[in-house]
């Protein structure tokens, strides 16, 4: 059995409660309604994600990155997230896929609002706008993937009590069904491409069905002539650094 101990100014508070949990609780700044200091608590199951998460306020109240939860808003929070939570988990592409649709098509419409303060409403609204605006379901999909994942992440740590994106609804997805050439149609491609500077990408994409990032990331390495076999070893793509 554990019991608190009294901790320096600045370090926060962990105390047990009658029902088991652990609350964490620090100090973030002056309620100026009141004068007096404004306390922010968060309750775990274990005493050790009570800790974790205090010591980790701690350091960010020192660093200047504390983010108090009544005053963050939802553009400021999906800043957060995209970059301390998927800049490194995420491929480059995917990152900036996501990053797009925040600020392109999600901050300027509901980024002032305070993240507690979000309504499923909102959210309906947005999504039905872009539909009436002709951008296509797929968009509005990945739209809905971005706002679904970061509030997944503030339920996750307690900035809201539930993820208000899960009352929403979505048109059905329509996948559009891929044609692939017949066989005549690739040999006839192949005989107009035969002059181009390309021709040997064509005819090798033809023939093995390797993806373009695949097949631009080739080395004569990766090629071995006698036995006729190629080895992929890697994958380029195209960043908007690149």
């Amino acid at each position: 059995m554990w019991r608190c101990t009294k901790r320096g100014q600045g370090e926060g508070t962990i105390r047990k409660r009658k029902d088991g949990a652990c609350e964490a609780r620090v100090t973030a700044g002056v309620n100026p309604a009141t004068g007096k200091q404004k306390q922010i608590s968060k309750y775990f199951k274990k005493r050790e994600e009570a800790k974790d998460w205090l010591a980790k306020a701690v350091h960010e109240q020192a660093t200047g990155r504390f983010v108090d939860p009544d005053k963050i808003t939802v553009g400021q929070w999906l800043d957060r997230w995209l970059n301390d939570y998927k800049k490194t988990k995420l491929r480059s592409t995917t990152w900036e896929n996501y990053e797009t649709m925040a600020r392109v098509h999600i901050k300027p419409e509901i980024g002032y609002i305070p993240l507690q303060k979000l309504q499923a409403g909102d959210l309906q609204r947005l999504y039905n706008q872009k539909l009436k605006d002709k951008k296509s379901i797929a968009t509005v999909y990945k739209i809905h993937q971005v706002i679904n994942g970061t509030l997944r992440q503030a339920l996750r740590e307690q900035f809201v009590y539930r993820n208000v994106n899960e009352a929403t609804e979505l048109p059905p997805l329509k996948h559009k069904e891929i044609s692939p050439l017949e066989l005549e149609q690739a040999q006839k491609f192949l005989e107009v491409a035969e002059q181009e500077r390309l021709y040997a990408a064509y005819l090798l994409e033809f023939g093995t069905g390797l993806r373009r990032g695949e097949l631009l990331a080739l080395r004569w390495q990766d090629v071995d002539l006698e036995s006729g076999r190629i080895f992929v070893n890697q994958f380029k793509q195209k960043t908007a650094q690149s």
